[in-house]
């Protein structure tokens, strides 16, 4: 049994799926350990015929896709000659040759000089093997990618070709071909990005509905980038996004003041009221007291989701020092960005070795780091200010992950005590960091559009 993206999958029963599969004669499926930690699934077999193996692959990824969740499909496939053994009549895993992962489609491989570097830059953010080829319409996404990789691949960018695109370029161009698009309209009008404390994930229409989402501790609201690509077209998604990242020096003395100025953002983008709030981790308190405080306006809310956070009872409140919470922020930064923790460390010193090594952040520009750092620290000290509080009349949802979930709900079904009417909660069996990945959007975004009405693409 081993973890992938935050599931627990048990490989002998994706071994038995295969061997199912006509044309297969047997199979074995191994975890493999990618570069930046994260597991990734490798399948090899061998062929009832072998005149028939070089399109095996493509049959037994249609046929697991047809009756498997997407992250039980094997990123890699092969076709070997034999399984090989160890002594024990076991498959010898070590004997087994590398192979690349399932990530070419079936479009144009890159020619131009902008579409090589940046299949190139992918290849190295997404840790794929070197010889991987993508072509210009693989989507980023579906190669692995994720909103932290997401950033990388902005700052690469900035690097190589001086154009600073806004995060959600990479969300809205997910493609090679589009991304050299984005670059060359930003280009021709000499226009460099950056995101505001709103970020458009999904346009909707007029007339539509509006959920806004808010970040957690790293301040990306991009996390809820597939989120929103689930949802149907007259469904507007605005992601809110640390001041921080959009190169605001704003700083707030409570949590409360943070919720004054997002609860402005919100009535700026959607004039009036019912608000469809949601926030995952920190986020989750920061949409609570952003609908206490619309609330209070006299605006009307109709929901508030809260995905994997327990309220902050009073007594609580965890109150750190200037040099307590500086020491958790560079040692959040170091963990992020695959370093060893040195005691005594600086930001300034943290964000030298990350530059330094090869690490999942070491893309990221001083100033993109800087922001990073200067988001968690905000996260560290608004927490600090004031407990959960208020009774809000909106209806709530709480989605309770798996280890708050194994701690008898961990807190988080104490929400209730907030909220005038019932709480629906849900526990899904998910890692916390992975609740907005596509495998837990499966468990738990249809769920929560049945109870806030909201509709999803596939309705």
């Amino acid at each position: 049994q081993v973890k992938i993206r935050g599931f627990r999958v048990e490989l002998d029963e994706i071994r038995a799926a295969i061997t199912d599969c006509p044309g297969v004669r047997t199979a074995v499926v191994v975890a493999r350990r990618r570069p930046d930690g994260q597991n990734t699934l490798a399948a090899y077999v061998t062929a009832l015929e072998p005149d028939r193996a070089d399109t095996l692959v493509d049959e037994v990824r249609a046929f697991l896709s047809a009756r498997l969740p997407e992250y039980m499909v094997p990123a890699a496939i092969g076709v070997v000659d034999a399984i090989p053994t160890t002594v024990n009549g076991k498959a010898d895993v070590a004997a087994l040759p590398e192979i690349a992962p399932l990530a070419v489609g079936s479009g144009r491989l890159p020619h131009t000089y902008q579409e090589n570097v940046l299949a190139r830059h992918i290849v190295r953010i997404l840790a794929l093997p070197e010889d991987t080829r993508i072509s210009v319409d693989d989507n980023f996404f579906e190669l692995g990618g994720h909103s932290l990789a997401a950033a990388r691949l902005v700052a690469a960018i900035d690097d190589d070709f001086g154009i600073a695109l806004a995060l959600r370029s990479v969300f809205e161009n997910p493609t090679i071909a589009g991304l050299v698009g984005e670059i060359a309209g930003r280009a021709s009008i000499g226009v460099r990005g950056g995101d505001g404390i709103p970020v458009v994930l999904a346009p909707g229409r007029d007339g539509g509905h509006t959920v806004f989402a808010v970040h957690a501790a790293s301040g990306y609201s991009t996390v809820y980038a597939e989120f929103a690509s689930r949802m149907a077209d007259d469904v507007r998604v605005i992601g809110l996004q640390d001041p921080a990242h959009a190169r605001d020096g704003r700083d707030f003395a409570t949590a409360t003041e943070l919720a004054v100025a997002y609860a402005d953002v919100v009535v700026q983008s959607q004039p009036d009221g019912p608000y469809h709030l949601m926030g995952w981790s920190y986020g989750g308190h920061i949409a609570f007291a952003v609908a206490r405080e619309l609330e209070s306006r006299g605006l009307a809310v109709a929901d508030v989701t809260i995905l994997d956070s327990p309220p902050v009872a009073e007594g609580r409140v965890r109150m750190r020092t200037d040099e307590e919470r500086e020491a958790d922020v560079v040692r959040a930064f170091a963990e992020f960005a695959g370093l060893e923790e040195i005691a005594g460390e600086t930001r300034a010193s943290v964000q030298a070795r990350n530059r330094a090594c090869a690490g999942p952040l070491s893309v990221l520009g001083d100033r993109d780091a800087a922001a990073l750092m200067d988001s968690f620290d905000r996260c560290l000290r608004l927490m600090g200010t004031e407990p959960t509080h208020g009774l809000v009349r909106a209806r709530g949802h709480v989605v309770i992950g798996a280890e708050h979930a194994a701690e008898g709900g961990g807190g988080c079904e104490r929400w209730s005590e907030y909220f005038a009417g019932p709480v629906e909660m849900l526990a899904v069996d998910i890692d916390h960091e992975h609740l907005n990945t596509g495998p837990a959007l499966d468990r738990w975004q249809r769920w929560w559009a049945d109870h806030t009405g909201l509709p999803l693409a596939v309705d």
